[in-house]
């Protein structure tokens, strides 16, 4: 038992391992047909993330999760509310369309908050 709680351990500790925390107003919101949406941060490109016309996140917001979360982030970019997100750093981070940033290469959203 204690080596599946050492081993449970260790792999929550890899997830933070990749995980950024940023802020600030919602620059720019956009959704696919397939249910992706993309969105930026206005004026800065958070740590971790690359940047693609503007955009550094991406999110399924078909899921009730992703659902939860577009209305928190349209909520905010209809008041110009502060928000909080947490994600996935980007395996191209610092690059933007130009130098590699695509859709793909955005950093997943895994929490977002309003201010």
């Amino acid at each position: 038992m204690k080596n599946i709680f050492v081993l449970l351990l260790c792999a929550s500790f890899s997830n933070f391992a990749n995980a950024g925390y940023d802020g600030g107003t919602v620059k720019r919101v956009y959704t696919t047909a397939s249910g992706w949406t993309y969105f930026g941060l206005a004026d800065k490109s958070p740590a971790g993330t690359c940047s693609n016309w503007g955009e550094h996140f991406k999110f399924d917001s078909t899921t009730p999760g992703g659902k939860n979360m577009f209305a928190i982030i349209l909520a905010a970019k209809a008041s110009g509310k502060t928000i909080n997100v947490w994600y996935g750093e980007s395996t191209k981070a610092g690059s933007d369309q130009s130098s590699g940033c695509t859709g793909e290469y955005l950093s997943t959203l895994q929490n977002v908050g309003i201010k």
